[in-house]
């Protein structure tokens, strides 16, 4: 969609033909993070009939529901409908009983809303008249017609006090919280990660979070959820997403699941254990009777893409670590420099420790020595010495994780007016540095921002070159007039894993020599340990293997890198690995095509004879054609033979292969672990 004319084009011919709905809009917090808030509306399919008359599933081994989990069908929205289903279900139970308060069913939250009529349901929206409310209720506040931005009490009269129903406190229907009749808001985090009770909307957007508006409305009632959050599922490309076998563990212990789809909200309530096709159970919000879908699938045209997790079971979410900043410039007097430390899990208990690498005698930390979730570590540091520029590493550690986490701040102190060491637009300045190197005198490199044409060589010195601003600041291009044709990185003399490249964009290696062989942008070969972290790896291309990065008879360790839309003739259109057993962790690798003459294989990754470890990965979108029809091309995602790579966490879609293995190709004794 180009316009957000078009988008209101759309959306009023889906009202039109009372078809559910999304707009996904992206929305930056207090704490600078990008989120997407997404606007549910609409009402069931027109002409929408139901594909089961039972309320449950028949009762067979393979088939696992929660059978008493409700059936309402849309009551004044998805969302708030689909919570009140959650909530029934818990009225049901003995330690909830105060739910749902009304006189219906002896006062326990009915099986179905077909006692209160058609699209009606108070647990959802309470309404004058219905399950017998005397007074005002959602319903006459907010509802003025579907699409409507008018609360009819605005000017008439007092708006009612919000009590017993989940619309109130989500803000659904509520102009007053900038959505439209039949329109909830939901907010995910773009990491994948779960975002727990977000409340930030409220302040900067003028929404309520759905999910958060829930927590509330038990509360009301009296009881704390111990955790509610959203988020997207790993089939959405997530490297951190929502899975399938989380959900199955909820409803093993008999919580049911909101499912998110791009257009309307549903309950997960069961599963089919015996499907490949990761079958599950749903309250559809349009009936009152059962529905299948597949997960991660589509359902009536929207795809499902997240879940919304709550829990009344105390439940502690998995810290998760990061400092502030990476780099940090400090003045050449003496005086004090702070390095902030955050949790941003939301939740749960991390506990940390500060040091400073080699105990530098010119700055200490005199406060924040270890800490408990955010805090401050407080540096005390000396006057420089003229004319001199020298740098300290603080590293933070958690300690009571099951798998701590660390990172480093760089501190910096210099004396000079410009940049700490080279300025961009001179030819070959990080070369000239490499060669002047001492690796014991003067071991590390920091360049600032700026696009620098060089191509570098490490030389076997084991230097850590750094860039202080960051990948997106900070580029290495090679240099295209170089009749040599070399890669625009290279370590090919033993580096150790202490040879560090860490901070830059990696980019336009183009060797077209009919004799280039291995990596376009880095290359590292004959037996080199280098330690590669916080890379971007794109517009690489080589004639024969490794568009993006080669590593040939050798053992790195990549970190936190993207490597996109590099290219190479016969394989390995991102990475090419021969006889060799890196470590890879945090790597993305997107749209990188391998396309040549003769047999083409791995558009992704390239392995022969290796045994990598790769870790919270994702490979997507990824190609290999070959130009000659005559030839292979298979591989997509990833081609391995001889090779036994140690897999974990991995995403793998929307890759192509013109013969086979669009996805994972395998062969010549492959076993993947």
């Amino acid at each position: 969609m180009n316009s957000v004319k078009e988008i209101v084009i759309i959306a009023i011919i889906l009202l039109l033909l009372n078809l559910s709905y999304a707009t996904m809009t992206k929305f930056t917090g207090r704490d600078g993070k990008t989120y997407d808030c997404y606007t549910f509306s609409g009402e069931k399919p027109l002409n929408y009939e139901s594909r089961h008359h039972d309320m449950n599933p028949e009762n067979t081994r393979d088939v696992v529901t929660i059978d008493t989990v409700p059936a309402y069908d849309w009551s004044y929205g998805c969302f708030p409908t689909a919570a009140a289903m959650y909530a029934g279900y818990y009225d049901q139970l003995p330690d909830y009983e105060n739910i749902y308060t009304g006189p219906t069913n002896n006062g326990v939250a009915p099986p179905t809303n077909v006692v209160w009529g058609s699209e009606e349901c108070p647990l959802a929206a309470t309404k004058q008249g219905l399950d017998g409310l005397t007074s005002y209720g959602h319903v006459d506040d907010y509802w003025d017609y579907l699409g409507s931005n008018n609360d009819p009490y605005d000017g008439n009269w007092p708006e009612h006090v919000w009590a017993d129903c989940l619309g109130d406190f989500m803000g659904s229907n509520q102009a007053t919280w900038n959505v439209a009749d039949g329109e909830t808001s939901i907010y995910f985090g773009t990491d994948g990660l779960p975002l727990y009770n977000y409340t930030d909307c409220e302040f900067e957007d003028g929404k309520i979070d759905g999910c958060h508006g829930i927590r509330d409305f038990f509360a009301s009632k009296g009881y704390d959820l111990g955790t509610n959050y959203t988020q997207y599922i790993e089939e959405c490309g997530e490297l951190f997403g929502y899975t399938f076998d989380q959900y199955k563990e909820e409803i093993d212990d008999e919580n049911p699941v909101l499912l998110v789809l791009d257009g309307h909200i549903v309950v997960g309530y069961g599963y089919n254990t015996d499907s490949s096709d990761n079958i599950v159970y749903i309250r559809n919000t349009w009936d009152h009777s059962f529905d299948t879908m597949i997960w991660g699938g589509n359902y009536y045209g929207y795809q499902h893409i997240g879940v919304v997790v709550l829990n009344f079971d105390l439940f502690t979410p998995i810290p998760i670590f990061r400092i502030e900043p990476l780099y940090l410039y400090i003045s050449k007097y003496s005086g004090f420099c702070e390095v902030n430390v955050y949790n941003d899990g939301g939740a749960g208990i991390m506990l940390w420790e500060a040091t400073l690498e080699d105990n530098p005698d010119w700055i200490q930390i005199t406060t924040g020595h270890s800490g408990q979730n955010d805090g401050i570590v407080t540096l005390q540091f000396e006057d420089l010495p003229e004319g001199t520029c020298r740098v300290a590493e603080l590293n933070v550690t958690t300690t009571n994780l099951d798998e701590n986490q660390s990172d480093t701040c760089v501190i910096i102190q210099n004396d000079y007016d410009g940049d700490v060491y080279y300025n961009e637009n001179l030819p070959n300045q990080i070369q000239n540095a490499i060669d002047e190197a001492n690796e014991v005198s003067s071991p590390m490199i920091y360049v600032h921002e700026g696009e620098y044409i060089d191509n570098i060589d490490f030389l076997g010195k084991n230097l850590k070159i750094i860039a202080v601003d960051g990948p997106e600041l900070t580029s290495i291009q090679g240099a295209s007039e170089l009749p040599s044709g070399l890669p625009v990185v290279t370590f090919a003399n033993g580096e150790t894993d202490v040879a560090e490249l860490r901070g830059f964009t990696i980019r336009s290696g183009t060797d077209n020599r009919a004799d280039a062989e291995y990596g376009g942008g880095i290359l590292i070969s004959n037996n080199s340990y280098p330690t590669l972290e916080n890379l971007i790896i794109e517009n690489n291309n080589v004639n024969v293997h490794g568009g993006g990065i080669a590593i040939i008879d050798s053992h790195p360790e990549l970190t936190n890198i993207v490597i996109r839309d590099n290219s190479a003739g016969r394989a390995g259109g991102g990475i090419y690995c021969e006889n060799s057993a890196p470590s890879l962790t945090n790597i993305t690798v997107t749209n990188n095509i391998v396309d040549g003459v003769n047999d083409c294989y791995g558009g992704g990754i390239y392995l022969l004879e290796s045994d990598p470890e790769i870790k919270n990965t994702c490979i997507s979108y990824n190609v290999v054609v070959g130009s000659n029809s005559n030839r292979d091309s298979w591989g997509g995602g990833i081609f391995m033979e001889y090779s036994n790579p140690l897999l974990e966490n991995l995403t793998i879609y929307g890759n192509y292969a013109a013969d086979t293995g669009g996805a994972v190709f395998c062969t010549n004794n492959s076993n993947p672990i």
